[in-house]
């Protein structure tokens, strides 16, 4: 289950700076509300939030003692996959504005 940790912590930053990207150019609205409040508080603090996450997803990869469930391992796998989700779109917005 590492991996999922990592690879969610990766995605969360490539969303970060999709995100900010995309705001700043006027390309997309912030969906999540409370993110959204963060980032009119200022894109700095947003950032700071978004790799905090990050920074704290790539903390639980190495905890030796976490729990591995079944409900849990299921529930990362599906963030992962709606996450993944979330960045192509990301991704194809600004693609198609270049």
């Amino acid at each position: 289950m590492r991996g999922i940790y990592i690879y969610l912590g990766i995605l969360n930053a490539l969303d970060a700076l999709a995100t900010c990207l995309g705001l700043n150019a006027g390309l997309i609205e912030e969906a999540n509300p409370v993110m959204g409040g963060l980032y009119e508080k200022g894109p700095l603090l947003f950032l700071l939030v978004k790799i905090s996450f990050s920074a704290l997803l790539g903390c639980f990869a190495y905890i030796k003692y976490l729990p591995e469930t079944k409900l849990l391992k299921n529930l990362l796998l599906l963030s992962s996959f709606l996450y993944t989700a979330v960045c192509l779109l990301h991704l194809y917005w600004i693609a198609s504005h270049i």
